[in-house]
């Protein structure tokens, strides 16, 4: 084990257990939160920032039990950043101190100390407002949308959305993501007319979440396939994690 895995592994193992979190395979660190929602920490290694430098940074999310799989690799593409976590914190910060962290052999346990305290200071508060499977799904409205995206091919954690019965609209998320579009291009930040930017939106909100889930709603063959691959993921999960002591 090189320097970084195992300061990193020391640090945030140590500090994270007093917040719930067991180490998994692979530097993450997993907690469950009443037996239906999974929360996890990770480091991702980034190209050197500085030379002479190695550089990292850290990545988090959360999956209900209904989710693919907790691999590292699967839970790689359903995750935010620091810096990225850092803004629906509601703290400020400048955000270009949150985006990377180079580090060398001689310096690591000290920039890895610092990155969790930010963790500390930044995920953990919003992560600690999860207690349910409504907080959760509010919370992926909000920044893990994808998390939900085509429940009609099963695909990451669409299928909470079958076992819960979720049959909302997504249309004043829709609305909510327009009207921060447009004050954007008025302000001359974005290139999109507002078309285009309704355009966009609409395909990737409307398109990507009711209207799959629908497709399996109205389909009885389906609902009934996507019921017990729900089931089946929920069982295998949580056999996981309780044999990892949670």
């Amino acid at each position: 084990m090189n320097t970084f895995d195992r300061v990193f592994k020391e640090i945030f193992g140590n500090g994270l257990k007093e917040h719930g979190f067991c180490a998994a395979q692979g530097s993450v660190f997993l907690k469950l939160i009443n037996e239906c929602i999974v929360q996890f920490i990770m480091p991702k290694k980034l190209r050197p920032c500085e030379k002479g430098t190695k550089c990292f940074t850290v990545e988090a999310g959360m999956m209900s039990i209904y989710c693919e799989g907790l691999g590292k690799a699967f839970l790689e593409r359903y995750c935010r950043d620091l810096a990225q976590l850092s803004y629906y914190s509601g703290k400020k910060h400048d955000n270009k101190d949150l985006n990377d962290f180079p580090y060398n052999d001689e310096n690591a346990s000290l920039i890895v100390q610092h990155v969790y305290d930010l963790t500390e200071e930044y995920i953990l508060p919003l992560f600690g407002k999860v207690k349910d499977i409504t907080d959760y799904k509010a919370l992926c409205r909000k920044i893990f949308v994808g998390n939900l995206r085509y429940a009609d091919s099963f695909s990451g954690d669409s299928l909470l959305l079958i076992k819960t019965k979720d049959r909302e609209d997504f249309m004043d998320m829709l609305n909510e993501s327009y009207n921060e579009e447009k004050a954007m291009i008025d302000s001359g930040l974005s290139g999109c007319s507002y078309e285009e930017a309704y355009r966009l939106l609409y395909n990737g909100i409307i398109k990507t979440i009711p209207e799959p889930r629908d497709k399996v709603f109205a389909d009885p063959v389906l609902f009934s396939a996507a019921v017990k691959e729900a089931d089946e993921r929920a069982e295998q999960n949580l056999e996981y994690l309780h044999s990892l002591g949670l």
